[in-house]
């Protein structure tokens, strides 16, 4: 009897899906910096930016009719162009510049995850427009929080 109940309950583990939570998909996009003094490439990048801004997250939610829920996180990045023949004390100072940008940023892609998840968590069932509309206002409250990642150590 035990042989066969734990062979019911193996295979029942083995026939039930696993719950691996939203698809997601990122990309990374960079847009070139060629400027070589602080100066100028803080001016390059406000002007270069996406929006305005030195970097930039963008995450999109989709869901199909079944509730399979899909986030699409889209990264926008500074690549200095310059950064080989740039002295030491300017890549050090880019390199922790772009360390704290890089992880700002990732605060914004945490915002999408959360958002694709209560979706899937939610089965679908409550309004997806209206969560996505939260996790929006979220994406909102944490820039203004952390002053686009000035307080993060994201300074040039």
């Amino acid at each position: 009897m035990r042989s066969i109940l734990a062979a019911a309950l193996l295979l029942i583990s083995v026939a039930a899906p696993a719950w691996a939570g939203p698809k997601e998909t990122v990309e990374t996009r960079t847009y070139d910096v060629d400027a070589s003094t602080i100066e100028d490439m803080r001016a390059e990048m406000t002007a270069k930016g996406p929006e305005g801004y030195w970097a930039y997250t963008t995450w999109y939610v989709s869901w199909s009719s079944g509730c399979d829920v899909e986030v699409r996180i889209i990264f926008t990045f500074p690549n200095w162009t310059a950064y080989d023949d740039a002295p030491a004390n300017l890549q050090e100072r880019w390199d922790s510049f772009m360390e704290h940008l890089e992880a700002h940023e990732e605060g914004h892609a945490e915002n999408g995850r959360g958002a694709a998840q209560e979706i899937e968590d939610t089965r679908c069932g409550e309004d997806p427009y209206a969560i996505l509309r939260n996790w929006a206002n979220e994406d909102k409250n944490y820039d203004s929080e952390t002053d686009h990642g000035r307080t993060q150590g994201a300074v040039f």
